[in-house]
């Protein structure tokens, strides 16, 4: 989906998921958010694409010399988790308009202007108060990884109010799990940048796995 900059003030969200030429997005968010995100959005040309989900990536920004900004987001993320994702793929497009490659990419510069997006988004009053109350408490120490901020990642888990999920990230070191899709026992140990290096029980082998990887722990 190619957004462009919009010609119409839409007054509501019930017009922005109806009428907008965003609408299937904003669709997928929590009603309470759209306006506001319509705002970010409004006079902004960049490519935003819907995805198939993958292992270990919620979302991503990426740019080219011979493409538009892209900003793409998976497709099964719950509304507010969605919400959030997006919030932090913008910090990237904000954080590239502003410097391009010459910062890091989820340096000082990304975090500043995250944590700007979210400051502006907890004055929200629809939103669930448990949400805005993790954004004031985290919204200063903000990491890459949406993983790493355990008060934001469970408001969000109430706030979309479906069954809470673990993933490795959230497991004591040297815990018992399963993954989702397969039958083997793993024991996780240390963190390596974006995943863990996990040792299988049955085969004795050594694995990295994802810190977002959906697990079930095993007592």
């Amino acid at each position: 989906m190619i957004v462009h900059p919009s010609t119409k003030a839409m007054r509501n969200w019930k017009e922005l998921r109806k009428y907008s030429d965003r609408a299937d997005f904003y669709k997928r968010l929590p009603a309470s958010s759209i306006v506001f995100v319509h705002s970010l959005m409004r006079g902004q040309e960049f490519d935003l694409n819907i995805t198939e989900p993958r292992k270990g990536r919620l979302g991503c920004f990426s740019r080219s010399r011979s493409k538009p900004l892209t900003i793409e987001l998976n497709r099964d993320l719950t509304p507010y988790f969605l919400l959030i994702v997006f919030l932090h793929e913008w910090a990237h497009l904000v954080t590239w308009k502003e410097y391009g490659s010459r910062v890091q990419p989820h340096g000082q510069e990304w975090k500043d202007n995250f944590k700007l997006i979210l400051n502006k988004l907890q004055k929200n009053t629809r939103l669930p108060i448990i949400l805005r109350e993790a954004i004031d408490l985290e919204a200063d120490n903000l990491k890459a990884n949406i993983y790493s901020n355990h008060i934001l990642l469970n408001a969000l888990k109430i706030a979309d109010k479906h069954k809470p999920q673990t993933v490795l990230h959230e497991l004591p070191f040297n815990s018992h799990f399963k993954l989702t899709e397969r039958a083997e026992v793993f024991r996780k140990k240390e963190k390596i940048r974006v995943r863990y290096k996990c040792y299988n029980l049955g085969n004795k082998r050594w694995y990295t796995i994802y810190a977002s990887t959906p697990v079930e722990q095993i007592n």
